[in-house]
């Protein structure tokens, strides 16, 4: 846990208003922000590796399908790192 999370935890705890409504939103963003660390050094290797590529926003078709194979096998990093992608550039599926 970061000592931030930590920090408003015992604000929380100390305030004792609406606490476990706080308690739970702080739980879930310290879970994001442990997934989308993931992601960004999931994001890092892919760039060392040559494949960058935020910035193009020239549309591979196959990446809707690297999207489902990667669910498939249960890969959620990468489903959610092509999500972003997607949804970066405003892709729609069949559009």
């Amino acid at each position: 846990m970061t000592r931030r999370i930590e920090q408003l935890m015992r604000e929380v705890d100390s305030n004792k208003t609406n606490y476990k409504l706080e308690r739970e939103r702080l739980k879930l963003a310290e879970r994001l922000g442990v997934f989308a660390e993931e992601m960004a050094i999931r994001l890092d290797e892919c760039v060392e590796r040559g494949k960058g590529g935020w910035d193009n926003s020239k549309y591979d078709p196959n990446m809707h399908e690297m999207l489902l194979a990667n669910a498939k096998v249960g890969d959620y990093v990468d489903v959610a790192n092509l999500a972003m992608f997607l949804h970066n550039h405003g892709y729609k599926p069949g559009a």
